[in-house]
């Protein structure tokens, strides 16, 4: 048989592999013979063949479980330890009544301390005189107690609560708390507020009275040279009700790497502050106070965005900034009360709770004091810095009811005072509405365009007849989930994010294309009319966008028409009239729609290389009654024609606007008086409209 002391040997059982593996590299620095395994019956299997042994035993092993595996093991002096990833109290102290020299559980100091645990419990092998008087003294507890009490690898006090003075306490807890015998800490007389805090003890008394259960707590005992180490405590208050009896041992590794952990999770590791996690956690902390106390309380949130912030790590580098961002942060920490929270919530983003509020008005207060933040420079590697933010502001309870309705809408609110180019702003619920809808409408967009969900309606130009001398192309949105949606509905939203190119592109290549297919049928050919946003006509590559249109359609460049506005030529006046003079001489024609509505110089408006002028809509629709009206529709007409246009009139609903424009020589009209915009398959091949009311 193999002997311990000769020749030792170690059992690893362990059912992770992975973990069964770095418990044998870590121990393999002691020079012991190892067994490893990864089930309960087949390490019982093989210690038959040993009479002295040191087990590493897995709490939960796949076939056979601790207890039964202990009650099995073959020799007395066959030694296990116990290995679990969770801490319990009774747990453990289940165990060491079994025999265990000790309960390790595997946290992330797990297999540096393992080494020294193994060389303790090997090295301090009780003799039989030692084992006796430990059965005797397990005895004597159970029966005066009905607890478990003396175990080598955990300490015990008893209390007693009339002179809050300890009684006693373990050779294992003696050296936890730093004494060399009993004898020292009762000659010192040392009281339990010197070992665990009056205020913390008051509250275990306060729990344990009228109580017969143990109390299981994480406490903070201070130890003889004054240093504090966490234990895991099971109390429990004797029979007689004057005693407690106080079952513990060290957890500070495992704590301090929790506090390790917590810190990287909850806090921003630059500034130290709480990050968006632990923010939203205060949020909704201060939330269940306010529901608690009255309903009329009152807390704010104000989301604080710096202004450019990104220029300085382009310009200078990100260590400039981070420093920056420190100094914000810490000045921000100097102008809230304790109870406040003060977040680095994102990147170039802050965000404080102000809770307690006397009245909506403290709230100005306390943006001037965010503001006052900024009204000094800032010092970065001996460059000063001018830093500005924005701030929007959400109010509990009429913003939200939920910490994360509230931080949002205080962000919405940020967003748009930035947007609108003011220094704060206050939470909007309709203005909010209008941004979600606008929100849900762009990413909409961005599918729609994808699949190409527009579809074209045409309105016919007419002359004083009603023949058909064009078309304009009119855009619509058949929306998956909101159906038919009219243009000024998404048309403004487009041109904003700059998605109204595509959508252009895409009328201009299904208008070219049905005017093909109209001249392909053996229709009279006629220009089909597109309008183009000033967005679109800044863009570098609009005249490729224009010729690649052409190519895939096969359309002739002369059937094309392009509608400007005359402020979207105007907003770029030279490179637009570079632009529309390559239009002209690739034989498009270009129109000015809306003319009399925008900031045409008429002293330039010669120098346009266009073909027509339309007149808006807004004239026309009070003519012939308005004087101002008529003076301004003729002067448009004889402008255009003495610089040598043609005039379309728009917005024609009525016979007698049509004859006063006819009277006026204007050239071409379109108007529901006529048509409205129809699909391609409504028009009739020959359009006529009747001149009667």
């Amino acid at each position: 048989m193999n002997d311990i002391n000769n020749q030792p040997v170690i059992f690893i059982v362990e059912d992770d592999k992975d973990l069964n593996e770095l418990i044998t590299f870590r121990i393999s620095e002691l020079k012991y013979k190892t067994v490893s395994t990864t089930y309960g019956k087949d390490a019982l299997s093989k210690l038959a063949d040993f009479q002295k042994a040191l087990v590493l035993l897995d709490y939960k092993l796949p076939d056979i479980s601790a207890e039964e595996f202990v009650s099995k093991i073959p020799s007395p002096d066959i030694l296990f330890i116990i290995m679990t990833g969770y801490s319990d109290v009774n747990t453990a102290v289940k165990f060491m009544k079994l025999g265990a020299r000790d309960y390790i559980v595997k946290d992330s100091a797990f297999l540096d301390q393992l080494p020294d645990i193994i060389k303790k419990v090997l090295n301090d092998i009780p003799t039989e005189k030692k084992l006796m008087l430990a059965e005797n003294a397990l005895i004597e507890i159970e029966s005066s107690y009905k607890s478990l009490y003396e175990n080598a690898l955990v300490g015990i006090l008893s209390i007693k609560l009339s002179n809050n003075t300890v009684l006693s306490v373990n050779g294992f807890g003696l050296k936890i708390l730093g004494y060399k015998n009993a004898n020292e800490i009762n000659k010192n007389r040392k009281k339990w507020n010197k070992i665990i805090s009056s205020e913390t003890a008051k509250k275990i008394i306060y729990e344990l009275r009228d109580k017969k259960e143990i109390l299981n707590k994480e406490l903070q005992i201070r130890r003889k040279d004054e240093s504090l180490l966490w234990c895991l405590c099971s109390i429990k208050i004797l029979e007689d009700k004057d005693k407690i009896e106080v079952i513990f041992f060290d957890i500070t590794r495992r704590k301090e790497a929790e506090d390790r952990i917590n810190d990287l999770i909850y806090y921003d590791q630059l500034t130290k502050l709480p990050n968006k996690e632990l923010f939203n956690y205060h949020v909704q902390n201060e939330i269940l106070k306010a529901e608690k106390r009255n309903k009329n309380d009152i807390f704010s949130i104000i989301f604080i965005g710096l202004d450019k912030f990104k220029n300085i790590n382009n310009v200078y580098n990100p260590q400039t900034g981070n420093s920056l961002l420190m100094q914000i942060a810490s000045r921000l920490k100097n102008i809230v009360f304790k109870n406040d929270t003060v977040s680095r919530y994102d990147g170039d983003k802050f965000c404080i709770l102000f809770s307690d509020l006397a009245s909506k008005d403290d709230i100005y207060i306390l943006i001037n004091k965010i503001q006052s933040v900024f009204s000094r420079n800032f010092t970065a590697k001996d460059i000063q810095f001018s830093l500005s933010a924005t701030t929007g502001v959400s109010l509990y309870p009429d913003d939200g009811d939920t910490a994360e309705t509230l931080i949002k809408n205080a962000e919405i609110a940020m967003d748009m005072a930035k947007e609108r180019r003011i220094k704060n702003h206050f939470f909007d619920a309709e203005l909010n509405a209008e941004v979600v809808r606008n929100f849900e409408i762009v990413n909409e967009l961005k599918d729609a365009v994808v699949n190409e969900d527009f579809i074209v309606h045409y309105q016919p130009k007419v002359n004083y007849s009603g023949e058909i001398t064009g078309f304009e192309s009119l855009i619509r949105w058949m929306s998956k989930k909101r159906g038919m949606v009219p243009p000024m509905e998404f048309i403004p939203i487009a041109e904003k994010n700059g998605m109204i190119v595509d959508i252009e592109n895409i009328v201009l290549r299904k208008s070219c294309r049905q005017n093909k297919k109209w001249q392909d049928s053996g229709s009279n050919p006629v220009k089909v009319a597109v309008n183009i946003s000033a967005f679109h006509l800044k863009q570098p590559d609009f005249i490729d966008d224009i010729l690649r249109e052409l190519e895939l359609t096969g359309l002739s460049p002369e059937w094309l028409e392009l509608e400007f506005t005359e402020s979207g030529i105007a907003e770029n006046e030279k490179d637009s009239i570079a632009k529309i003079n390559k239009l002209n001489k690739l034989g498009i024609s270009v129109s000015i729609d809306d003319f009399g509505t925008g900031y045409s110089s008429l002293r330039r408006l010669k120098e346009y290389p266009i073909d027509t002028l339309k007149i808006d809509k807004s004239f026309v629709e009070s003519i012939p009654f308005d004087k101002k009206s008529i003076k301004i529709a003729k002067a448009i007409i004889d402008l255009a024609h003495n610089l040598g246009f043609k005039v379309v009139a728009e917005g024609i609903e009525k016979r007698d606007q049509l004859d006063f424009l006819e009277n006026n020589e204007c050239d071409f009209y379109q108007g529901y008086y006529f048509s409205k915009p129809v699909p391609p398959e409504k028009i009739p091949e020959n359009l006529k409209k009747s001149h009667t009311d």
